[in-house]
């Protein structure tokens, strides 16, 4: 019993911490849509007027906080559901049976996102350490735009680890019933 109390002060850490961790990536997605709009807006602008032209760097830069959009965003997409799942065969399974393949699923997402958060990582330390730069007019160093791929695999592993807890607290018997009643 101490043992499921434990994992249930932890679930419930988890779940604490990986709300705000999403929270924040959700707002930095916000302001990279934001940026975008004006961006954007800006260069419309700009063509507009007579004696100006369109501003150069503005597809490129777009992209960027295209980027880190898609990245931060990731985490409170899982968290919100809003990833595409196929739960055919999930709704058709038993309940200690879609647990057990909610938790292994959970750990193969697990082992997946570290691999690409570590090559993500090497990619960034390489353009950070080498001064690799875009091949555009504006010669961005490649690592602006890298910078936000490592925070945002961090946030969906702190994700994936809070969605670990709960299926793991799913799969004990005991708390089951406490957890399908909300508790």
């Amino acid at each position: 019993m101490h043992f499921i109390r434990a994992l249930r002060r932890i679930d419930t850490l988890l779940d604490r911490v990986s709300r705000l961790t999403s929270g924040i990536g959700r707002e930095l997605a916000v302001i990279a849509i934001i940026l975008m709009m004006l961006l954007v807006s800006v260069n419309t602008l700009a063509r507009a007027l007579p004696f100006t032209s369109s501003l150069f760097f503005v597809e490129e830069y777009v992209g960027y906080l295209f980027v880190a959009l898609s990245f931060m965003g990731l985490a409170d997409t899982f968290r919100t559901k809003g990833h595409i799942r196929v739960e055919l065969l999930i709704q058709r399974l038993p309940n200690q049976a879609a647990a057990l393949l909610e938790f292994v699923v959970t750990l193969v997402a697990i082992g997946i996102i570290v691999i690409l958060a570590w090559h993500a990582m090497e990619l960034f330390t390489k353009s950070l350490s080498s001064g690799e730069r875009a091949q555009t007019m504006t010669r961005t160093p490649l690592w602006v735009p890298r910078l936000f791929l490592v925070p945002g695999y961090a946030l969906l592993l702190i994700e994936l680890m809070a969605h670990l807890s709960r299926s793991i607290l799913r799969l004990l018997p005991s708390t089951t019933t406490t957890l399908a009643k909300g508790g």
